[in-house]
């Protein structure tokens, strides 16, 4: 049974309805879904438009991991497969995913945590749910490396080692360290260049 994403302590509507994966493809089908958003545990969660520190920080990132990986192994803003029953009524789309094969390769489902190499979240105004309620979501489903871009304090928090309860290691790098992914340890950037174009 997967982790709850939402405490029942803290859920103030106990009863609510979950949308599923499928109900929201009809929906959007249907022309009642519009615009830009995921599935968060069954809630429907509209994404907000990218100011522009937010825009220019997931560009430099996104620039960083395609010279790392390859242009076509950066997803931005697509959707990514969680498995078993969370996988149901949950479809993220993170900032960014970075995929062990080009984006050519998921003709058939979108990616899942095993196709994942680093999932990256740019938050500004998300903060709270890309630390919490994402980083057990990415915990739980598998995901090996996440990252969230801090753009208002300029500095990435690293989570690793995912469990079904959360990620055992987290680590937070500021402007002045450098940065590497787990997989890739000796391709490092400073966490300074990639808050710059957002100065």
């Amino acid at each position: 049974m997967p982790v709850p994403l939402i405490a029942p302590e803290n859920e103030v509507f106990p009863n609510r309805i979950r949308w599923t994966v499928e109900e929201c493809y009809r929906l959007a089908d249907a022309g009642y879904l519009n615009g830009h958003y995921e599935l968060i545990d069954g809630e429907i969660i509209s994404k907000m438009g990218k100011n522009p520190p937010h825009r220019l920080t997931l560009m430099a990132i996104a620039y960083w991991l395609g010279s790392l990986f390859g242009e076509l192994c950066v997803q931005r803003q697509d959707p990514i497969r969680i498995p078993g029953e969370a996988g149901i009524y949950t479809e993220p789309e993170p900032d960014i995913a970075v995929t062990q094969k080009p984006t050519m390769s998921y003709k058939e489902q979108h990616p899942g945590p095993d196709d994942i190499v680093v999932i990256v979240e740019v938050a500004d105004s998300s903060l709270i749910l890309d630390m919490n309620i994402k980083a057990l979501l990415y915990a739980s489903a598998g995901v090996l490396e996440y990252w969230v871009a801090d753009v208002s304090r300029r500095c990435v928090h690293i989570h690793r080692q995912p469990t079904g309860e959360g990620y055992l290691f987290k680590l937070q790098v500021n402007v002045g360290d450098v940065v590497a992914l787990e997989s890739r340890p000796n391709d490092t950037i400073s966490v300074e260049s990639l808050f710059e174009l957002s100065e």
